[in-house]
């Protein structure tokens, strides 16, 4: 029987950490603005009994980066609220 591999979405908070557990194996794919929230994207198993752990983190324009980011993987940019806020978020499994 094969496996059926779908693209699942996880909300994220906009707070400076983090953790979002997604069902493994997993693939990161993007993330986007959708009712002035960031989601996340991801490809995945939904038969996957397994679940990996990622920190997030959310720095805004200008914001100090107060978390070493030499072991994440940069995302993407948001913005919400009509372009008034501007989100760069990193991810990395944990």
């Amino acid at each position: 029987m094969s496996r059926t591999e779908r693209i699942f979405k996880y909300p994220l908070k906009i707070v400076d950490r983090q953790i979002v557990n997604i069902p493994s194996p997993a693939i990161i794919l993007s993330v986007i603005e959708q009712n002035d929230q960031p989601v996340l994207y991801a490809r995945t198993f939904d038969d996957a009994k397994e679940h990996v752990s990622y920190e997030i983190l959310i720095f805004g324009t200008g914001q100090p980066i107060t978390w070493e980011l030499r072991d994440f993987t940069y995302l993407g940019t948001v913005s919400t609220y009509s372009g008034k806020l501007i989100w760069h978020i990193f991810y990395r499994p944990i």
